[in-house]
């Protein structure tokens, strides 16, 4: 094995015999910005050449990590937490018109949603300098990236094929909605007393439903299933796009689950006090007593808030290390990955 970044993770057999087959694991862990190469032989016992399998692979500039909140605080770090790249936040009027009330990112952009008395929107492009934008209506409760689309909702579905501007929305009865994720090609929303509702392209509602008699307040996609989270330990989990719902309670039914995540294989829920963990959405195992509610993953790392502070998690939420403590501002809430142009 050659190459800075390349090992093997499983060793091929001692012996292998004549048209036998085998399975080799190969790693990479990135490092430096750019292409990587190397190489992998296995050498025979036997006369002939030796099996050679080059090996390359391009590392591209780390995401960046976005976090907002009330007051639009907004903390940005490019490194996953080693340094900020900005922190501020506009006033400490606490759930004014500058609330912000969810982030998402998608084709270079970082998008935050929010308001009180209106509806307001903010984009930037590296989640350091941000063009603000209003208009009249209902706050955007939150959004989300995909299909080439950004979704959000003020009661009705908004749509934008950019995030700069808006079409849709409009007044809806119902309970509030409070979060939304996409996947499996669909924008999936919750909110108050376990409604959920469901759109393909962000122009009207195909699924509107109550779930349970609990608030929800966080949802999750991650292998083919969706995970809401919210209120008494409640959980509710759907594998057909959000048609129907398997429900569950975890913990001891005392937990307010306001942070959920899906990354390396497993959604990770937590309430700022304990933490759980599962791979199906369906059993899910106890993981440890923390303070830091899950906010964001990327492969193997877990980013939590503990107060004003970003912490890390590098062993699924078992353990977590603090990197840096805001200087100010409401509160830290919502956080989105993305890359930088």
């Amino acid at each position: 094995m050659s190459g800075a970044g390349f090992s093997l993770e499983s060793l091929p057999p001692v012996l292998l015999e004549a048209q036998a087959s085998t399975a080799v694991t190969l790693r990479f862990e990135p490092g430096v910005e750019g292409l990587a190469e190397g190489g992998f032989t296995l050498p025979f016992d036997h006369p002939g050449s030796p099996l050679t399998l080059p090996l390359s692979a391009t590392v591209g500039a780390p995401l960046s990590l976005v976090i907002v909140g009330d007051g639009r605080h907004v903390f940005t770090t490019h490194d996953y937490g080693q340094t900020v790249a900005f922190d501020g936040y506009e006033t400490l009027t606490a759930h004014g018109d500058s609330l912000q009330r969810g982030v998402c990112a998608g084709d270079g952009r970082f998008v935050a949603v929010g308001g009180n008395t209106d509806r307001r929107w903010w984009s930037s492009e590296d989640g350091v300098s941000w063009v603000a934008s209003s208009a009249a209506g209902s706050p955007i409760g939150a959004c989300a990236f995909g299909d080439g689309l950004f979704v959000g909702f003020d009661g009705l579905p908004l749509r934008s094929t950019d995030g700069l501007t808006w079409s849709g929305g409009g007044y809806s009865p119902g309970e509030h909605l409070r979060a939304m994720t996409f996947g499996g090609g669909a924008f999936v929303a919750v909110g108050d007393a376990g409604r959920i509702v469901v759109t393909t392209d962000g122009l009207s509602w195909s699924i509107d439903q109550q779930i349970c008699d609990e608030d929800l307040g966080v949802v999750a996609y991650g292998d083919g299933v969706l995970i809401a989270a919210g209120a008494a330990g409640r959980v509710g989990r759907s594998e057909d796009g959000g048609l129907t719902w398997a429900l569950d309670t975890v913990g001891d039914g005392g937990n307010t689950w306001r942070g959920l995540v899906y990354g390396d294989g497993a959604f990770v829920l937590g309430d700022g006090a304990e933490l759980y963990r599962s791979e199906d959405g369906e059993r899910w195992e106890y993981v440890n007593a923390v303070d830091a509610t899950p906010i964001a993953a990327l492969g193997g790392l877990l980013f939590g808030m503990s107060g004003q502070t970003l912490a890390v998690s590098e062993d699924g939420g078992f353990t977590w290390s603090p990197t840096i403590t805001s200087a100010g501002g409401l509160g830290l809430s919502r956080a989105a990955l993305g890359g930088r142009l």
